[in-house]
């Protein structure tokens, strides 16, 4: 008389080997959805890093330059310096006031605050693809002003390259990650296979 334990024991091992291989395949799957969305924010907070600190020392030697012209009162040099800030690709526009916030020299094509931000009449909201600056000059006393337009891609485009190339091999990575988590649990699953087969010869 066959034991009924002799039948049901491969059956339920070969289902609770296929539910072990879903579980395997969901728990692997949910960690690159995981670790994607950690790296993507990770990623977020070091663009912004990077760019204020790329701006911000851009603007600080903008400033000190600025606070030598601007003490020489000449008017043609103050001009020059705002239109060779805007040689960078990274300025797109330079304006210099005095310290009552009178604007004294600007590069071409420059725009107002209100302008920038799409208030002004008949302009459009152009706050999304630059970012303004406004730094005190300042020796013993207020000089004057110096305000940066600043053209974020520019800055940011390089570290984004870089940082979607190791995201990209990265979620590679994973992907060959659950492959072979996948195949191994199926080796597994195989192999306790083999072994009932062989007690069942016995």
């Amino acid at each position: 008389m066959t034991d009924p334990n002799e039948i049901l024991y491969p059956q339920v091992t070969s289902i609770y080997n296929k539910l072990l291989q879903i579980g395997v395949g969901v728990i692997l799957l949910f960690l690159i959805l995981n670790l994607s969305v950690m790296n993507a924010s990770d990623s977020k907070v070091q663009l912004e890093e990077h760019f204020n600190d790329v701006s911000d020392a851009f603007v600080r030697q903008a400033v000190n330059t600025s606070k030598i012209i601007l003490a020489s009162k000449n008017k043609q040099q103050q001009q020059q310096l705002m239109q060779g800030l805007t040689e960078s690709d990274a300025v797109a526009e330079a304006l210099l006031y005095d310290s009552s916030g009178q604007l004294i020299a600007h590069s071409e094509n420059f725009s107002s605050v209100n302008e920038l931000y799409g208030i002004a009449q008949g302009s459009k909201d152009t706050s999304n693809d630059y970012v303004a600056f406004t730094h005190e000059i300042r020796d013993q006393e207020l000089q004057g002003y110096l305000r940066l337009n600043v053209v974020r891609e520019v800055l940011i485009k390089p570290l984004e390259k870089q940082l979607f190339s190791q995201n990209e091999l990265f979620r590679i990575m994973l992907i060959f990650a659950v492959a072979a988590g996948f195949l191994l649990t199926r080796g597994s699953s195989r192999f306790s296979r083999q072994g009932l087969r062989l007690a069942k010869k016995k």
